[in-house]
Parts: structure tokens; C-alpha cells; sequence
């Protein structure tokens, strides 16, 4: 597969990506903000609570540690020097 053909998917699934963030942001929650009670959130969070974050979360999975710590390489990289 060409790189161009590999930059080519990339680009139009970031941009999906984005499409589908900018519709939760603008369409999504305003709705779940307007239709849920407190009382729903609360379910919500205590159905969710259990979950950890694969990634990032106080049990990174095995697979995840090296995608992890060049995410926080490159973080690092991207930061302007302390004067």
C-alpha cells in the first residue's frame, strides 16, 4: 500500500472522527443534558465507575504500555523548552 494511499484513509477517518465528536458535542449532550435527571447521571456514573481506562487508566493493559509511553514521549517533545 502507498503512503499516499495510507495518508489518504488516515485523513478521512480523522475527519469521520471529528464529524462524529462535533455532532456528540452539538447534537448529543446538549440532548442528555436536557432529558437527564440528576438521579440518571448518578446511574450512569455507578454503572460506569467499574470501567478503566486501557490506557491511561491505574491498570494499563499489557498491549497498551508502549502506544502509552510514545503518546508521552511525543507530549514531551511538543512542549516548548523551560527558560
Amino acid at each position: 500500500m502507498s503512503r499516499e494511499h495510507i495518508d489518504a484513509r488516515v485523513r478521512a477517518y480523522l475527519a469521520a472522527l471529528r464529524t462524529h465528536m462535533r455532532t456528540e458535542e452539538s447534537e448529543v449532550l446538549p440532548l442528555a443534558e436536557r432529558l437527564l435527571s440528576g438521579n440518571d447521571w448518578i446511574e450512569i456514573d455507578a454503572a460506569i465507575a467499574h470501567f478503566d481506562d486501557p490506557l491511561f487508566g491505574a491498570h494499563v493493559h499489557e498491549r497498551y504500555i508502549g502506544l502509552r509511553d510514545q503518546i508521552n514521549r511525543q507530549a514531551q517533545s511538543a512542549r516548548p523548552a523551560a527558560a
